[in-house]
């Protein structure tokens, strides 16, 4: 067969492999195939590179071996917590939230927040719990009371009250370093994002996901987020298919589960 040999693409794959947090990883697994079981790189960059190359070598040996097994390859980094206290991350984000409402003129949708948190974390003492039920307690009550026009202003108003994430890589950090996740992977094309959510500090309930969290820190004020697609992976983690330049906003505070 003409081109790049798959020994070709092997060394070009040695060159790249060092040390680091990132891995390339299956999406919907967290599997490592061959040629990129076990490799780490240093930065999100070189990641990106070896995946383009290690999509290039499996796809080669399936015009070898049909039977070869196929992998829909990311970027994926880290599988352990932060280092800020998730409460601490919780009340950051809640804060600003709670500003956003004010400054969108939405007093009824906060006293409703404060009523329905009251009565759920009622029989709560720990701190990252009560964290975590204030954030899903604020996603469904926007995702109840608000039109998906009205979620957005509030979401994108939130981001000015937040420290400024310049990519959608050094917002999942951000999450991260919150230990709202305790990894992710992730693929980038054109104003779309495939995302695997590792260890998400939130969990579906009436077939609905918060995600209130990823689009705060995924939104800015010249641009339109949508969940378009959310279901758990074989490993129990998150897949979630995120536009950033959608027609309308969709999924802002809690998004549809996919069966």
């Amino acid at each position: 067969m003409c081109g790049v040999t798959l020994a070709a693409l092997r060394r070009q794959l040695d060159t790249l492999a060092t040390d680091g947090p990132y891995r390339v990883a299956c999406l919907d697994t967290g599997e490592q195939p061959y040629p990129v079981a076990g490799r780490q790189y240093p930065d999100r960059e070189t990641a990106r590179d070896a995946v383009d190359l290690a999509t290039r070598y499996r796809n080669r040996l399936a015009a070898y071996d049909p039977r070869a097994p196929t992998y829909d390859l990311a970027v994926e980094h880290g599988r352990n917590r932060g280092g800020e206290p998730l409460r601490e991350a919780c009340g950051r984000l809640a804060g600003a939230l709670f500003d956003a409402l004010g400054d969108c003129g939405e007093t009824d949708v906060e006293r409703t927040i404060l009523d329905t948190y009251l009565a759920a974390a009622s029989d709560t003492t720990d701190p990252d719990s009560l964290g975590v039920a204030l954030l899903d307690t604020i996603a469904g009550v926007l995702d109840d009371a608000l039109p998906p026009a009205r979620q957005q202003a509030v979401v994108a108003r939130a981001t000015d009250h937040l420290p400024d994430t310049t990519d959608a890589a050094a917002a999942l950090d951000a999450l991260r370093a919150g230990s709202l996740l305790s990894g992710y992977a992730y693929r980038s094309r054109p104003e779309q994002l495939d995302l695997r959510l590792d260890g998400y500090a939130f969990d579906a309930a009436d077939e609905r996901l918060p995600t209130l969290p990823l689009t705060v820190a995924l939104s800015r004020t010249d641009r339109t987020v949508a969940v378009t697609d959310a279901r758990r992976t074989r490993s129990g983690d998150w897949r979630l298919s995120v536009s950033l330049a959608a027609d309308v906003p969709r999924g802002l505070a809690r998004a549809a589960v996919t069966p």
